[in-house]
């Protein structure tokens, strides 16, 4: 999972681990964060949040190190993070998205109940009109608020209904790629419609 990249370094995060590659002297640091199995980070405001063991990890991505750990329950598994052009922090997990604040405030909880097609979030992306589209088990959803949810299937043309986690990616142009269990499925959010 890639967090942060530029001309000089990148910052990737794996399995509860941090690696800095230098792109200026070819070099590789890596540093632990936590010796529990995670699934995704977010590269916020300079720091790195993450989760484990049914909580939000707060680290320095210079040094590894936890600057704060706050409860994270029922959760099911954090899978995979993403912010608005707000700087709002949402977070996919198994028991669907969280919307929370930078201290780790739960602002909004979507599940099932709430209208969403499955609660297994494996990866989010905003578009460009500030639309959420999230890769399921069940396919693609666009969502705006609990109210105004489109969902795509393999009907619709989709690689598969079953998608990967964390794996998503948006061009300059707005493109967006998810990847799934038998591919890659790509689209133009403009084009999407109901």
């Amino acid at each position: 999972n890639t967090l942060f990249q530029n001309d000089k370094l990148a910052i990737t995060q794996s399995q509860g681990k941090i690696y800095t590659t230098n792109f200026l002297n070819n070099s590789i640091i890596e540093r632990e964060v936590t010796n529990s199995y995670t699934m995704g980070g977010l590269f916020y405001k300079g720091y790195l949040i993450t989760h484990a063991n049914d909580e939000l990890i707060f680290a320095d991505t210079a040094t590894g190190k936890a600057f704060k750990r706050i409860p994270f329950k029922n959760t099911g598994y954090v899978r995979c993070f993403t912010k608005d052009d707000s700087d709002n922090i949402y977070v996919g997990s198994n028991k669907g998205i969280f919307k929370i604040d930078s201290s780790g405030k739960i602002l909004l909880h979507l599940q099932k109940a709430d209208g969403l097609p499955d609660e297994c979030i494996y990866a989010m992306q905003f578009d460009e009109k500030g639309f959420l589209w999230c890769s399921t088990n069940k396919g693609i959803f666009k969502l705006r608020d609990k109210n105004n949810i489109l969902q795509l299937k393999k009907e619709d043309g989709l690689q598969e209904n079953e998608f990967n986690t964390n794996i998503v990616s948006k061009s300059e142009d707005g493109e967006i790629f998810f990847g799934g269990v038998n591919g890659v499925s790509s689209f133009y959010p403009d084009a999407i419609n109901s």
